[in-house]
């Protein structure tokens, strides 16, 4: 094991031992017997629950396809149910699984809808930005939101207020969003490429002469995506913040499911925050025990009642369905007949 891994195995260890001590700090003086009657008492509306994440698979996946200039562009509902929740087992399941999901989405898209590998690829990136951009504007709402919530009444609050404030906040998300444009040029790879020739490395210029080419046909398929098909550019970022925005509610559905009140604000405050959350802790797959974390945190901080014994509840219900969702999402690999965990190249 390289000093590096090992380094990096080490941080992992202690970050796993650091949220494990605060969730048993929080949750060892839990009434499990508490959380089991709120998880009772949502009976016969409990497939409310999988109602949001029906709508995400569909919104989702039509933002993805809506990223291809060749081939079928659309996707019936089984097909975008069985996109999502195939690629989803991977995000959920593993370490940094966001990573490998994306490697394997065009494998899934050539299956389903015979797009050609390379264009599934350069589609996926399009798409990862279109996330990106979605996920800045999700996280920036809910920042304000919680602010809001959190400092209405404290003296802290009073600051945003302040017309000083507002103006920075405007500069700050004016130049994260132009950083976040800049992919949108179709002169990132290319400018990338003459960069990396740059370094007197002999490895990284064999890197480049073997790669380079790619480079540059990912930055002509996203040039002429930009320029000649902006409504799906358009349509593919307006249906990743619908989704974004789906997540909150489906805290809001599971919190009132649970009995306690919650308002839409707050739920789209907790979701935001836990996006971060999932982004910092990336390495822990499905950011186990962050989230948990997190979820206390959020629900203690915005006035939630009950805020341990509902949290708890809500974590349950919430990594359960995850549970169903990875069994769900490695069944249809088994039905497209694809290896999820096999080279890419060896089965498209």
């Amino acid at each position: 094991m390289r000093k590096k891994e090992f380094i990096f195995l080490l941080v992992k260890f202690g970050v796993f031992l650091l949220i494990a001590y605060v969730l048993w700090n929080e949750f060892s003086g839990l009434n499990f017997s508490t959380v089991v009657a709120h998880v009772q008492q949502i009976g016969i509306a409990s497939p409310l629950i999988f109602l949001p994440v029906l709508m995400m698979s569909l919104a989702d996946s039509q933002a993805w396809a809506a990223c291809f200039i060749t081939g079928r562009r659309g996707f019936t509902f089984p097909e975008a149910f069985t996109f999502r929740v195939a690629t989803d087992a991977l995000h959920n399941s593993l370490p940094a699984g966001v990573a490998v999901a994306e490697t394997v989405r065009p494998m899934v898209a050539k299956r389903l809808l015979g797009v050609p590998y390379p264009d599934g690829i350069a589609a996926g990136i399009i798409s990862k930005l279109n996330t990106a951009v979605t996920n800045l504007v999700f996280l920036i709402i809910g920042i304000v939101i919680l602010a809001f919530f959190i400092g209405g009444n404290e003296p802290a609050g009073t600051a945003l207020g302040s017309p000083g404030l507002y103006v920075i906040g405007i500069i700050v998300v004016m130049a994260i969003g132009g950083l976040l444009w800049l992919p949108y040029r179709g002169t990132t790879f290319t400018a990338l490429r003459n960069f990396l020739l740059k370094i007197p490395v002999k490895q990284v210029h064999a890197y480049i002469e073997k790669h380079g080419a790619s480079l540059l046909t990912l930055d002509a398929y996203i040039q002429t995506f930009t320029r000649e098909h902006k409504s799906n550019l358009y349509k593919s970022i307006f249906l990743y913040l619908i989704g974004w925005f789906v997540t909150a509610f489906e805290t809001y559905i599971i919190v009132t499911l649970l009995g306690q009140e919650i308002t839409l604000l707050q739920a789209i405050a907790i979701e935001s925050s836990i996006s971060f959350v999932r982004i910092v802790f990336f390495f822990l797959p499905a950011a186990v025990g962050a989230q948990e974390v997190g979820f206390l945190t959020l629900f203690t901080a915005l006035g939630i009642a009950e805020p341990v014994t509902t949290s708890a509840a809500f974590i349950f219900l919430r990594r359960s369905k995850e549970i169903v969702w990875i069994a769900l999402g490695f069944g249809f690999f088994s039905t497209l007949k694809l290896n999820p965990f096999k080279p890419v190249l060896a089965q498209t």
